[in-house]
């Protein structure tokens, strides 16, 4: 399905009945029921990928990296609530905090200094006035690499039993899935698994918020998961006020941020307090279905990693050397996205095609893998096994994603929100797909982003429209995202949220 049916699935589903009254441990389960059926909307029975077909020597490899994998994951999950304390930053994680901030590893970027930068919250760190009072911590094992900022590691309680479903949720669940046109069974297993999830981390994010009496707020990351929902319910009881800090694009399709029709007076105890968003759209798309809730509120707090990274890393970026990428007129970044249902393919036909008949010698693309896709490389890899080496680079994603818009002089994608941030650094950028066209739809009907549905000529024309045209650096920017560190600094050391 597409995003905008599956939107619409859950916004009519949800208007057309009685406000949601199943609970566990007196906690309406709504918010955590609706990630399910998003998840099971996006998903398919089966999904044959071109992945399946990689070679002997491929597979082994994914199979030995998930093995290191696991083992470090078990080494972390020793005790239910505190991993590893990082080495690197200006402060460390002590107990007596009062403002913390939960992120994911994915998002942690590797500057031209070897350190790791964590892109989404390490900005609000550097903008805070006090950072004696600041904490930082990871919801997963971290990389054995110095952070800019260093933090701890949080996990879930390890042995806990499995929580009951009563039959009243079996038989909601069973309606929801008939008026959603979703395999019953299946939701109820997803649901099963994610409630075993959010037992786990509520039962360690209550453990863990016990012995923080001073903590006033949380800004996290991705608040849609169980264990985040888990960690936002647990701290909302304990009076802590919780903010979701935007990761990407909050489009009016994206049903965990936009179509809540139904929100109760009191709120979702699962659910953030407030929405620290990018810019004015995002919050006009997260409050057009109930422009007057009291609870669950966003502002417009930035997106500040492009205005820090400018002030503090570019300089030191742009003197880098361009390793292994030679001379061309065109330099070309292609930001992949995981295969997934109704897109097998994170490098398209038409790339492929037209790489397979390049003669221009004007071209070099770089494929940059996307850092929550753990085949990315080996994909890549495989995709472009027929293609020659001198036309193109693979990068892993686990690098600074603004020191290679730098080296840029075009960006390619299906629909990732890297499009704001090559548009910030004055990158064109060229969307491709049906999902593009409905998710920036605004975008490119303003000119601001060419859009292709997967056609080489388009491609052609573009590329060399765009080399000509002068001056592209210097071009408004969008109104998608501000980035103020000054007023982001106003914001946490005020509270105004």
């Amino acid at each position: 399905m597409r995003p905008e049916d599956i939107f619409f699935v859950i916004d009519e589903l949800e208007r057309g009945q009685p406000p949601c009254s199943i609970e566990w441990q007196s906690i309406n389960m709504w918010p955590l029921i609706r990630h399910c059926l998003w998840m099971e909307l996006k998903s398919e029975r089966t999904l044959k990928s071109s992945l399946q077909l990689y070679n002997v020597r491929i597979r082994r490899n994914l199979r030995m990296a998930e093995r290191v994998a696991n083992k470090f994951a078990r080494h972390f999950s020793k005790s239910p609530n505190i991993g590893l304390l990082n080495d690197g930053g200006e402060f460390a994680c002590s107990g007596t905090e009062t403002v913390a901030f939960v992120s994911r590893p994915p998002y942690l970027q590797r500057l031209p200094t070897g350190e790791l930068f964590d892109r989404i919250v390490d900005p609000l760190i550097f903008a805070s006035e006090n950072r004696d009072d600041v904490a930082k911590y990871y919801t997963s094992p971290l990389p054995d690499r110095t952070l800019y900022y260093s933090a701890q590691c949080l996990g879930p309680t390890k042995w806990l039993d499995s929580p009951t479903i009563p039959q009243k949720t079996r038989i909601y669940l069973k309606r929801i899935a008939s008026e959603a046109n979703v395999d019953a069974a299946r939701l109820a297993a997803r649901y099963v698994s994610a409630l075993r999830v959010f037992n786990r981390w509520y039962d360690a994010s209550m453990s863990f918020l016990a012995g923080r009496d001073n903590l006033k707020r949380i800004y996290l990351v991705c608040w849609y998961f169980p264990d985040m929902m888990a960690l936002t319910a647990a701290a909302r009881t304990r009076g802590i006020t919780v903010i979701d800090v935007q990761h990407g694009k909050q489009g009016k399709f994206q049903p965990m941020y936009s179509g809540w029709s139904q929100i109760p007076e009191e709120g979702y105890l699962m659910m953030p307090d407030r929405f620290w968003c990018w810019g004015q759209q995002s919050c006009d798309h997260i409050l057009a279905a109930s422009s007057d809730r009291k609870v669950h509120r966003p502002f417009v707090g930035g997106f500040l990693w492009p205005s820090l990274y400018k002030q503090l890393f570019l300089s030191a970026a742009v003197n880098q050397e361009v390793a292994g990428i030679p001379e061309r007129k065109r330099r070309i970044l292609v930001t992949t996205q995981p295969s997934r249902v109704g897109n097998i393919e994170p490098i398209p036909d038409f790339l492929i095609d037209y790489l397979q008949s390049d003669s221009t010698g004007l071209n070099h693309f770089v494929f940059r893998c996307h850092p929550n896709d753990s085949k990315g490389l080996a994909y890549c890899q495989y995709r472009l096994a027929s293609i020659s080496e001198s036309l193109y680079s693979i990068d892993d994603g686990k690098g600074n994603l603004y020191d290679k818009l730098l080296q840029s002089t075009h960006h390619i994608t299906e629909y990732s929100s890297c499009c704001y941030e090559a548009d910030n650094f004055g990158v064109p950028t060229l969307l491709f797909g049906q999902d593009a066209k409905v998710i920036h739809s605004e975008e490119i009907e303003s000119g601001m982003f060419s859009w292709t549905a997967g056609v080489v000529s388009e491609l052609t024309d573009w590329l060399e429209l765009e080399l000509g045209t002068t001056d592209m650096r210097q071009r408004p920017r969008n109104s998608y995202l501000v980035s103020s560190l000054a007023d982001a600094s106003s914001i946490l050391a005020n509270n105004e949220i």
